[in-house]
């Protein structure tokens, strides 16, 4: 029996909607272990799961209390970390020295940001830790023990987010001596997120790229960094084509049959509007090219006002409806856009992948905020390299947007990156259950 967990959301798309799960199903017995946050009913009626057991609401915020101890304790891991731990728990200086433009929409109380740093160190780091794992021997061990019992191997996405299942199933696997692989989910998850504290026994990354954060931040040493790609971009190493189809907020769907611009948003969507803005005013005088598409992020945590937007921007249209989130529906904006705009989402990575040109301006972010767009492309991990890209620009002001759009559309030449070592061109399901198969083949005869 192979366990597959499915603890959030943004795995349903990565893991499910993929096929992945189907596949493994083929060709293994599988069994996927779905948290309370997913409903069960979006895994398939063909796929053998069952609920992620209890846990006492004390574990659960101690366990995600100790991530954001351990993001300060270890803030020193990436520049990613380290601006993401101090605009967020630092003293009131520290904070507005790091103000970052993608970290400002979170609340945490004083008493919350004393504790952190409270007990990141000493005693206190080790009193809790104490407690944590108290809590664990109590009601984990003996949880996991009935829910594993006849599981060979466990599987463990590894999304980066305040989550609790990720640290407490590779820790109640490797107690009852049950192999596991960890998946990298996303571009970012390993160079700027939390910090992993729990080491799997394998853990398969998008790109040579990502294994290298996995030894160098995290400073796991032991487990087998294995790189697999993503299962969510094998679309893009195929020869089909995809038509850019764009459903609107009130589910009209437009074929665009034009050369179009496409403008991304980003999760917390606080910038949209603004680059929304600067790449209408860019395209002004750029008339052939005036089609101009937004997809605001699938998961944004901003309001947006599509009313507002119809009045402002008359000829825009938006891929903003519920249907617009379904799997691979982006794809075809992707492979057939003119250009890419946006603030380093994973679509950045995704149209260099599909050989497309990509702008992503710098200078625009809240006016308040002293780490910019142009200091998280100098120094956060993921982004090594990735203004090295042919057809990749980023501007630093709205005069070298307009020159930089002008030069990008006028460009016949073709582009020809190689984007393997962000993310490697392989068949994801086909090796990962070849890595299954290998592990299952090196049990114990009594246990296989």
């Amino acid at each position: 029996m192979i366990a597959f967990s499915i603890y959030a959301r943004t795995h349903l798309n990565n893991f499910v909607n993929s096929g992945l799960l189907e596949e493994i199903g083929k060709n293994l017995n599988l069994r996927v272990i779905v948290s309370n946050a997913v409903e069960s009913t979006t895994i398939g009626n063909s796929i053998n799961r069952i609920e992620n057991p209890k846990i006492p609401k004390i574990l659960i915020s101690v366990s995600n209390f100790m991530q954001l101890v351990n993001l300060w304790k270890h803030r020193e891991a990436s520049m990613a970390h380290y601006v993401r731990a101090v605009s967020t728990f630092g003293n009131k200086t520290e904070r507005s020295k790091w103000k970052c433009v993608v970290f400002t929409n979170m609340e945490i109380s004083p008493a919350r940001r004393f504790c952190v740093r409270y007990f990141s160190k000493g005693i206190a780091n080790r009193s809790i830790l104490g407690f944590e794992l108290l809590l664990r021997e109590l009601f984990i061990s003996r949880a996991y023990r009935n829910l594993l019992k006849d599981v060979k191997v466990l599987i463990v996405p590894f999304s980066g987010h305040l989550a609790h299942e990720f640290g407490t199933q590779i820790w109640a696997a490797r107690k009852l001596n049950i192999p596991t692989i960890a998946l990298q989910e996303n571009w970012d998850n390993l160079s700027s997120k939390t910090i992993i504290t729990e080491e799997p026994d394998y853990f398969l990354v998008w790109g040579e790229q990502s294994a290298s954060h996995v030894r160098s931040v995290h400073k796991l040493t032991k487990c087998n960094v294995i790189v697999n790609g993503s299962p969510r971009f094998d679309e893009y190493f195929m020869t089909k084509s995809h038509e850019p189809v764009v459903i609107s907020p009130s589910g009209e769907r437009i074929t665009v049959n034009q050369p179009f611009i496409l403008v991304a948003g980003t999760g917390d969507g606080l910038d949209d509007l603004a680059l929304l803005k600067s790449v209408n005013l860019a395209i002004g005088s750029l008339r052939q090219f005036s089609c101009v598409v937004y997809r605001p992020h699938p998961l944004t945590r901003s309001t947006i006002d599509f009313n507002r937007l119809a009045t402002e921007f008359p000829n825009l249209l938006i891929d903003a409806h519920p249907d617009s989130r379904k799997f691979n529906h982006h794809i075809g904006l992707i492979k057939n856009c003119t250009l890419l705009v946006n603030h380093f989402s994973t679509l950045t990575l995704e149209a260099l992948i599909a050989k497309r040109l990509v702008c992503v301006p710098l200078y625009l972010g809240r006016q308040d905020s002293v780490y910019g767009y142009d200091r998280i492309l100098a120094d956060w991990l993921h982004l090594s390299g990735i203004n090295q890209m042919e057809g990749a620009t980023f501007p630093k002001s709205q005069q070298e947007l307009e020159i930089s759009i002008q030069q990008l559309l006028n460009s016949s030449n073709q582009i020809m990156n190689n984007t393997d070592w962000y993310c490697k061109p392989v068949r994801y399901s086909s090796r990962l259950i070849l890595v299954i198969q290998s592990i299952l083949e090196e049990l114990p005869k009594s246990t296989n």
